[in-house]
């Protein structure tokens, strides 16, 4: 261990002592800031050697992986990068490793964590960017090297991101992302061969890079200090986790998500129940996901909304789900019939809530009624500004403090370096330290009206569809909203045909009609306003697998102006005048109006401002 400053030093003595409270094999290690991360897993391996670390179900047998192996995997994994990089000690400024690939877990783990041991900065890539945000986020941060995936379509994607560097940067070196066996039962390491080498506290280990939900995605560094702070999420929670077996099968070590869980294996000693590795890596379908939870008795799940709400169909699977410790989803939001069917079956869900920017910002499995699952409490560990908005919905603003210091800030609140997040927030109706996500504040359509559209509910209501692979909801400076819908690649079709684009639409309508039912009325959609995404223009996803909104818009911002226009001039049709006006005729030409204004029938003793006649 080294001295630290004062002001580095991570204040743990104000830490809540709520883990490794009655575990005999794990202790926490010392996590204010005079062990690095790096240093801590040999700090593990050498007092909690019995711990177990990983699991995984091999064919019907449980196999555990302990620190001690896992460690050597690591100095392994250390020799390898140095090699590849040609280390010498005194490092000025560690060039940057990126890794691109879409390995098992166990492997992503040791490979992330051999770089930053090694003296350089590990950049996790995800694969499901396009080639273009791949070379936007290599020039920005200048990446000297790439780990690549030995699977064909990453070592396809790693080639067309490259190709679209200029040629007046430094391009960057390339190889094969090592496999399991490459780092597990090789033989033992020189001690020689792997010195840390010690830099800043406040230095770069990692970086991660947000999502891209609005534009490229952003580079954001992890430091040593920042990665000890991600560390503490469970200490400021209301369950003592450690021994606690958190399936990870779902949750990609590329995401924030996957750091903040490697960073809370070290200090709190989670046990990660994953896919057996193998290359190339388990596919994480429901199925499997489930399987590989209940072979390895996970207590705790961390899954996406879509998932859930597939085992919520399977009455075997809830009951699973009932009987543990609780269900963490993240990613979204689970639709409200799903999760309140599953409270009414003692299914503890959680919603997790947190950015790349800020880290987790709600309290993970707290002792709040199941009723009110999908609402949060903020972690004690951060300090939130809420900012109304009107309407009571408030703008969350984080304000950086001594366990949670911004890296990366946008203004400042009472003089603190301070992120406003864009996340549009409401109040629990009678307790007020619970909140729900209501949306982005980037994302919210105004319509001429001056009315407003919360298009996140919305689209999430269609991409339950199995016949929508993602749905863009568009509408902002419009008098009406209208969806960008991408077929699933099961139902895809030349869109070109009309009677294959009647078919779909039909197909998808009462998805369309079952958001309708949820949206306020100058939310609605009408069967008109759905634009089928084309196959040669699919959209573009962020690492949570959502559709990247503003990419969406701008790919079909022509499509969305021609149906407006066509709209418009069918608008301007005039429905013709009867040639007298008896009361028959009259209420014939009438009730021709309204549904030619609607796009859709309206009873005769229906109500007009009812059914969004007022627009």
């Amino acid at each position: 261990m080294s001295t630290i400053s004062a002001e580095d030093r991570i204040p743990v003595e104000r830490v809540p002592k709520t883990q490794a409270l009655v575990s005999k094999t794990f202790t926490s290690p010392p996590l204010d800031g005079s062990l690095h991360p790096a240093e801590l897993y040999k700090w593990n391996s050498d007092n909690n050697s019995d711990h177990p670390l990983f699991l995984f179900d091999d064919d019907g047998e449980v196999t555990t992986i302990r620190w001690p192996e896992t460690v050597e995997a690591i100095n392994c994994g250390v020799k390898r990068v140095r090699k590849i990089m040609n280390w010498s000690v005194g490092l000025y400024k560690p060039p940057i490793i990126g890794i691109l690939a879409a390995s098992d877990t166990i492997t992503y783990f040791v490979m992330m964590t051999a770089i930053y041991r090694a003296g350089y900065v590990a950049f996790p890539i995800s694969p499901r960017n396009s080639p273009a945000a791949i070379a936007h986020l290599v020039k920005e941060l200048d990446v000297r090297h790439i780990l690549v995936g030995q699977e064909p379509k990453v070592q396809g994607l790693a080639s067309e991101a490259l190709k679209r560097l200029s040629t007046s940067i430094v391009q960057p070196q390339t190889s094969n992302m090592p496999l399991f066996d490459d780092l597990y039962g090789q033989p033992k390491v020189s001690p020689q061969d792997i010195v840390y080498e010690r830099r800043g506290i406040n230095d770069v280990i990692i970086y991660l890079h947000s999502s891209g939900s609005t534009s490229h995605p952003k580079p954001i560094p992890i430091t040593n200090r920042r990665f000890l702070e991600l560390s503490l999420a469970y200490h400021f929670g209301d369950v003592d986790v450690t021994g606690l077996i958190f399936s990870l099968h779902i949750v990609p070590m590329f995401h924030a998500l996957g750091v903040m869980q490697m960073a809370c294996i070290v200090s709190t000693g989670i046990v990660a129940s994953v896919f057996k590795p193998q290359f190339p890596a388990q596919v994480p379908g429901v199925k499997a996901h489930y399987d590989a939870s209940v072979a390895t008795d996970t207590d705790v799940v961390i899954s996406v909304p879509s998932i859930i709400e597939e085992w919520a169909a399977n009455l075997e699977c809830v009951r699973w789900l009932a009987s543990r410790t609780g269900v963490i989803c993240g990613g979204g939001s689970l639709s409200d019939s799903v999760g309140s069917y599953l409270a009414s079956q003692g299914v503890n869900t959680n919603t997790l809530y947190g950015s790349t920017e800020c880290g987790g910002m709600s309290s993970i499995l707290t002792t709040k009624s199941i009723d009110d699952w999908g609402y949060f409490a903020f972690a004690r560990n951060i300090t939130p500004q809420l900012i109304p908005q009107g309407d009571g919905i408030c703008e969350l603003i984080l304000v950086s403090q001594p366990f949670c210091k911004l890296l990366v800030t946008n203004t400042t609140v009472g003089g603190m370096n301070a992120f406003a997040t864009s996340d549009l927030l409401v109040r629990h109706p009678t307790n007020p330290d619970l909140w729900k996500i209501y949306g982005r504040s980037d994302d919210q359509i105004i319509h001429t009206t001056g009315e407003k559209t919360n298009p996140c509910p919305l689209e999430a209501i269609l991409n339950q569809d199995p016949h929508i692979k993602g749905a863009v909801m568009f509408g902002h400076r419009r008098s009406r909203a209208g969806f960008v819908v991408e077929p699933h690649p099961s139902f895809a079709f030349d869109i070109k045909d009309e009677v294959k684009l009647a078919d779909f639409c039909n197909k998808i309508w009462p998805s369309v009609q079952k958001a309708n039912a949820f949206a306020p009325q100058h939310s609605r959609v009408f069967q008109d306003m759905i634009i089928a995404a084309d196959c040669s223009k699919s959209f573009t996803y962020t690492a949570k697998g959502t559709a990247r909104r503003q990419a969406v818009l701008e790919d079909y911002e022509v499509e969305i102006s021609q149906l407006y226009d066509s709209i418009s001039a069918l608008s301007q049709e005039p429905v013709p005048l009867p040639s007298n006006w008896s009361p028959e005729t009259t209420h014939d030409f009438v009730r021709k109006v309204v549904s030619s204004t609607l796009a859709t029938a309206v009873s005769d003793r229906g109500d007009l401002f009812h059914a969004g006649c007022d627009r």
